[in-house]
């Protein structure tokens, strides 16, 4: 059996319900078996419905007004998925939400209690003195900089970082895999065969094309090619252009770390 990579997932939602609310933007970050950077992914999403949520997640109707829905993108992202390890922070929320997308575009899938791998839960062991395990609380402990703060993409990838953090400090990827054997868990998940469209993705407007450039430089860059942490020093690479687009964002995006 092949070691997988990685797929690190996370959603913005128009509520907390499953079964009432829906997906509103959706990311994926995907790393090699060593924790190398491999891909990025997202799209906000229709959901044939109220947005939701703005304060929360700072999307508007017009944000989605020509984004896809899910049924549009659900066989390219089930490409990107399948085969890797997924992994999320506080990873139940999302999949329960996933697994419910599916089950509307009629591609219905069971995540099951190891499908997953869930950065709070590895946090929680391994940090027993602490109380807080949130995304924010532990991208703070480990100085990571979450660029784009409730954005699917700047929270995958803010979360693909944290992911590089625990698993250095567990052992590292080879020991950790082995010992927890991963690719069980990424070879559990029975996967539909939804048609892969190709349907191009919507970034929302705070989003733009040299913001999500700026954030997939600034995680290679963490990253490295060999999984090894950058000093907090050296992780900012934004050209002078990216730091001002950066700068005009909301100020509800603002950084941690």
């Amino acid at each position: 059996m092949s070691m997988p990579g990685f797929a690190v997932l996370d959603t913005e939602t128009t509520g907390l319900s499953p079964t009432a609310n829906r997906i509103v933007e959706i990311a994926v970050v995907t790393l090699s078996p060593d924790g190398d950077l491999t891909g990025t992914w997202s799209t906000l999403l229709d959901p044939q419905g109220p947005v939701g949520p703005t304060a929360i997640h700072h999307i508007t109707p017009d944000d989605i007004a020509t984004a896809p829905t899910f049924p549009a993108i659900v066989g390219d992202l089930t490409d990107l998925l399948r085969g890797h390890l997924l992994v999320g922070h506080n990873v139940t929320f999302d999949l329960r939400f996933l697994a419910a997308e599916y089950r509307r575009a009629g591609w219905p899938i069971h995540f099951g209690a190891d499908s997953a791998i869930d950065t709070m839960a590895i946090s929680r062991r391994l940090y027993r003195e602490h109380r807080q395990h949130t995304l924010e609380a532990c991208c703070a402990r480990s100085q990571i900089t979450n660029l784009m703060a409730h954005s699917a993409l700047g929270d995958t990838l803010a979360t693909a970082r944290l992911l590089i953090e625990l698993v250095q400090a567990d052992g590292g990827f080879p020991h950790l895999t082995a010992r927890q054997r991963w690719e069980d868990r990424a070879h559990s998940i029975v996967w539909p065969d939804p048609p892969a469209l190709h349907t191009p993705t919507v970034a929302r407007a705070v989003l733009g094309a040299a913001q999500q450039a700026a954030l997939q430089r600034e995680i290679s860059h963490r990253l490295g090619h060999d999984g090894v942490t950058q000093p907090p020093s050296q992780r900012t690479i934004l050209t002078a252009d990216e730091r001002r687009l950066m700068a005009d964002r909301p100020p509800h995006f603002g950084t941690v770390g």
